[in-house]
């Protein structure tokens, strides 16, 4: 009777370490999953600041603010973004404090920088560091397909 019960203890045993490792493999390879993601997405953003840097080299430079809204504001931004001596501008980063203002920013940037609808997110990825990043990472778990307006939605929000 003692070895049976010692038996099924063992069984047991034997069946939450086989669970536990099922769960650690699983892990690994999500982990696994999240790193090549995050390897495509570091040379797209290569490739992208590659691209930017040769077309600022050969003066290339684009309208990319919308005149026909009619603000001031935007209307000198538009003749400064026409001159050659246009300063580089960095996109602006993000440890968790302001998240309206940051997003504005953010937003101001990307039609700067004309950045495409399916590249912001790549690019916002850059833009985070400390615990903003961290809630990133959560976030994107409960979000496989993040897109921007709900990214911006979620940051504000939290």
């Amino acid at each position: 009777m003692v070895n049976t019960r010692m038996e099924a203890r063992l069984d047991v045993v034997d069946k939450t370490l086989q669970d536990l490792i099922q769960d650690r493999d699983k892990q690994e390879n999500q982990s696994h999953e999240r790193f090549q993601r995050l390897e495509d997405m570091i040379r797209g953003l290569a490739t992208m600041v590659e691209t930017l840097s040769c077309s600022a080299t050969k003066g290339e430079t684009a309208s990319v603010i919308n005149v026909g809204q009619g603000s001031r504001w935007e209307e000198e931004s538009s003749q400064h973004l026409s001159s050659s001596k246009w300063r580089k501008l960095d996109i602006p980063v993000f440890a968790g404090a302001e998240a309206y203002g940051w997003t504005n920013r953010l937003e101001r940037y990307f039609r700067l920088k004309e950045v495409r609808e399916e590249e912001r997110m790549q690019a916002v990825i850059v833009a985070l560091e400390g615990r903003a990043l961290n809630w990133f990472q959560w976030w994107e778990t409960c979000n496989p397909n993040p897109t921007w307006d709900a990214f911006k939605m979620a940051v504000v929000r939290r």
